[in-house]
């Protein structure tokens, strides 16, 4: 399949973009076979949750904000899906189905967006790896 790209990286119609995006995120939603980041975490599911995730976000708000042209960047839908998988990581405890499920989908999550980044809009995404002269930070 030929790239979206019009005359560049980065150099594509907004309609072409809006449709990657509804695209990605419904790939997204594939790859969470058990439905379990597709909707809001509600304080009946998680009545602490709130006190544990400052920035709350699902699968589900993704798909509504790409229909309703919240996202202006494939890279912010792809921070917000880095925000579902680090909320799971964070507030569940690492043996729970949510934990795991959360790392799963995190891997084949971050094939997905890097696939699009590349053949839609042109961009190669590399991983960061920390070289011996960089200093973590803290």
């Amino acid at each position: 399949k030929a790239p979206v790209r019009v005359d560049g990286p980065g150099d594509i119609k907004p309609e072409d973009l809006r449709e990657a995006m509804k695209k990605t995120v419904e790939a997204l939603i594939e790859l969470d076979h058990n439905g379990l980041f597709q909707e809001p975490v509600t304080p009946e599911i998680a009545p602490d949750y709130h006190l544990w995730v400052a920035m709350p976000m699902d699968l589900g708000t993704m798909s509504a904000k790409v229909r309703d042209g919240g996202y202006k960047s494939m890279e912010e839908l792809g921070m917000d899906f880095l925000l579902v998988c680090a909320n799971a990581t964070m507030y569940n405890d690492p043996q729970t189905r949510f934990h795991k499920g959360a790392i799963e989908l995190l891997v084949k999550g971050q094939q997905v967006l890097q696939t699009v980044m590349k053949n839609v809009v042109g961009i190669v995404v590399q991983p960061h790896h920390p070289g011996p002269h960089t200093t973590p930070a803290r």
